[in-house]
């Protein structure tokens, strides 16, 4: 299996902004299930497990570094004394899919951190100023509770609205999405719950 799904982000201000982003959840759960099938297949054995010095591995053979535990694809035939991570001749990293994590988290800091997981919640109790350190790639869902009785600080963004570049007013609880394109954090605001 692998990911065929792409994500588009939405033109902001266009006329289909709101399908456009519906579509656009839409294909973030196909690519989720995809992600998915892909790890099944990894832990079904795919995976060769460590890197081991000496080894000879074929071309699109895959395996860890025990330097920094990244996923390392061989690019040719061959083996080799020098670890994946340090090779790059020979080896190239995988993208990680650590933040596409099921499990919620309960944040207790101020870094909006992905490898937390896919789903975050926070509950505000003062002035809050959020930091974040997405890779290219990465998102999460933030469910915030008492947005609308603190002062928020967000790190540098592009909030994605139907109006351009606006921070949401938040309620007492809020759902908003966090993403990165390339160096660029976006985020939208997706509506308060009960």
């Amino acid at each position: 299996m692998s990911i065929t799904t792409t994500l588009t982000v939405p033109e902001r201000g266009s006329a289909t902004f709101s399908a456009d982003m519906y579509t656009l959840f839409q294909a973030i759960n196909t690519w989720a299930a995809e992600a998915n099938g892909l790890a099944n297949q990894i832990d079904s054995g795919a995976l060769q497990g460590e890197w081991v010095s000496g080894t000879t591995y074929e071309e699109g053979d895959t395996v860890w570094s025990h330097v920094n535990f990244q996923t390392y694809r061989r690019k040719t035939n061959g083996a080799g004394t020098t670890d994946p991570s340090s090779d790059a001749a020979n080896w190239e990293r995988l993208p990680q899919m650590t933040g596409y994590a099921d499990e919620v988290y309960a944040l207790t800091g101020t870094e909006l951190q992905p490898n937390n997981g896919s789903i975050q919640t926070k509950t505000l109790s003062e002035n809050t100023v959020f930091t974040e350190s997405f890779a290219n790639g990465q998102s999460i869902v933030l469910m915030l509770e008492n947005g609308a009785s603190y002062s928020i600080t967000w790190p540098a963004l592009t909030w994605v609205t139907t109006t351009g570049d606006n921070v949401p007013v938040l309620t007492a609880k809020d759902t908003l999405v966090f993403w990165k394109v390339g160096s660029t954090l976006y985020a939208t605001y997706v509506g308060s719950y009960a």
